[in-house]
């Protein structure tokens, strides 16, 4: 019996001292150059970027893990990690193959940043073979063979860098798994913790199904996103064509249930200033490389909103002296756009509360100027409690409601109106003439005044002429009357008699007019 055992311990320690041999043979092999050289070679074929590894080393689970590990880009590296550990069957080895059946990134930082164009473009694998290499590694590397039957990429980050240096994008907790790797095709599932990109709100604890066909006529492609946003959920598709011509795209997105408070916070705005549920969608299409040039329609909408101390709202409350809208309740809100030409051309804006709407159309520019044609209708209630100055600003609607038109301008975080200058100069104008058109130097309106003074001018001075020539006036052939008998100043309206001139001979001569007298009723006009 003792014999037995003795002869188990002496094969157990053999067989121990034989996997430690084989796990030093395998460590000594996979740690050489040449195999280094093989499974770099092979990776990158697989990943189809050109992968680069600092040193390997296998542990007694069977255990590869690689260290070091880069990828490299045009100035830069696309990939850095710290390792990468795979599980391997190390049997195949002795056939010049190796056989990984899980490979996991651990960690990863991605720094992929626009080229040239405006594109963005994977490394190409390439670009790796420019790299000159030994001699002897490229013997040895023949008939040798890696196969990855799945490829897991855990907590990684990326930043989105464009051609300019600037960051447009980073993500976090970034995890990839791939379905299937192979020089065709490859799927998988994605998961970002958070997304952030500039000038626009974050999205959270995105998840969605990706596909990369490779080549001129590959695409891109993220069939079903979902997401939430300000605690509301989001949905979307993008589809990309990076390695056509001018590599177009096209992307939707719908949203539903967006805390307007949280977004608004997110965005700078103070807490409480606005509240309710916001929901949209938008399809845009467009070059990746001039993302600004995309064009699409879409539409967003408000429920049970509320705007409070706006300062928009709040300037138009104060020059209208109408308080409600200091607190904006909105029974409702919505509004339609495209986007086309670096531009959202607002087809109509609707803000309505239970006796005021606000309503607006034109555009916002990407630089965040603003250009809109607005008019606020309210009823006749309100109206009716305003100064007079400013009731007799608003007209009246078909519907009945009392409406005023204005302009809204400056940037989309500093807007401005022109209300102050119609319900205000224009009335003050009308009442004192010209005294604003020198104080505010309206050249128009000057301009004009000048031109009705010039006219009634020449007017006067043409009547004036008129009247100077009239008595230089020569007679005609028709005899002059005689003169008339002058009347009493007691009597102006009593008409003068005036001879009859006789019709073939010239008149004698009148004598004398006679100290003025006053005249017989019923004296008849002298004879001839």
């Amino acid at each position: 019996m003792k014999k037995v055992s003795k002869a188990i311990l002496i094969l157990i320690a053999a067989a121990l001292v034989l996997a430690a041999v084989a796990l030093l043979g395998i460590n000594l092999y996979i740690q050489s150059p040449g195999a280094q050289i093989h499974i770099q070679d092979a990776l990158s074929n697989v990943l189809r970027m050109p992968l680069k590894i600092t040193n390997t080393s296998v542990t007694p689970t069977g255990g590869l893990w690689i260290h070091g590990v880069t990828i490299p880009a045009e100035g830069t590296n696309f990939l850095e990690a710290e390792s990468l550990h795979a599980q391997c069957r190390f049997l195949p080895l002795l056939s010049g193959r190796l056989e990984i059946a899980e490979l996991a990134v651990e960690n990863p930082k991605i720094h992929w940043v626009q080229d040239a164009e405006g594109k963005w473009k994977l490394p190409r694998l390439e670009k790796a073979a420019k790299v000159p290499e030994p001699e002897k590694p490229k013997v040895a590397r023949r008939g040798f063979e890696v196969s990855l039957g799945h490829l897991l990429v855990k907590d990684g980050s990326v930043e989105l860098v464009d051609h300019a240096g600037k960051t447009v994008g980073v993500l976090t907790d970034v995890i990839l798994d791939y379905s299937l790797l192979t020089p065709d095709r490859i799927e998988g599932l994605a998961s970002v913790g958070r997304a952030s990109w500039t000038d626009a709100p974050a999205l959270e604890n995105i998840r969605t199904p990706f596909a990369y066909v490779p080549g001129p006529a590959g695409s891109f492609a993220l069939p079903e996103l979902t997401a939430t946003l300000a605690g509301g959920k989001v949905r979307g598709h993008f589809q990309s064509w990076p390695e056509a011509e001018k590599s177009p795209f096209e992307t939707g997105l719908g949203f539903e249930d967006v805390n307007l408070d949280q977004l608004a916070t997110q965005e700078g705005w103070k807490n409480g200033q606005a509240a309710g549920q916001l929901g949209g969608e938008i399809e845009l299409s467009g070059e990746t490389g001039r993302v600004e040039r995309a064009e699409g329609p879409g539409k967003i909408w408000l429920r049970n909103g509320r705007l409070r101390q706006l300062e928009l709202l709040q300037a138009i409350g104060q020059v209208l002296g109408i308080r409600e809208l200091s607190d904006f309740h909105l029974q409702d809100a919505h509004a339609e756009f495209h986007v086309s030409g670096e531009k959202i051309h607002v087809d109509g804006l609707t803000l309505a509360a239970a006796d005021l709407q606000l309503g607006a159309k034109g555009t916002i520019r990407f630089d965040q100027r603003v250009s809109l044609e607005a008019q606020l209708a309210v009823e006749d209630a309100i109206v009716k409690r305003l100064p007079s100055l400013v009731s007799e600003g608003f007209g009246t609607a078909d519907n009945g409601l009392r409406t005023i038109d204005f302009s809204i301008g400056g940037t989309a975080s500093r807007l401005k109106t022109n209300l102050m200058d119609k319900l205000i100069v224009h009335k003050i104008d009308a009442q004192f003439g010209g005294l604003l058109n020198s104080l505010f130097g309206r050249k128009d309106d000057k301009k004009k005044s000048d031109e009705d003074k010039e006219r009634r001018k020449k007017e006067k001075e043409a009547q004036k002429k008129a009247a100077a020539l009239a008595p230089e006036t020569p007679a005609t052939a028709t005899p002059a009357p005689a003169p008339a008998t002058p009347t009493s100043p007691t009597s102006p309206t009593t008409p003068t008699p005036q001879p009859a001139a006789p019709p073939t001979t010239p008149p004698e001569p009148a004598p004398p007019a006679p100290t003025p007298a006053e005249p017989s009723a019923d004296s008849a006009p002298p004879k001839p």
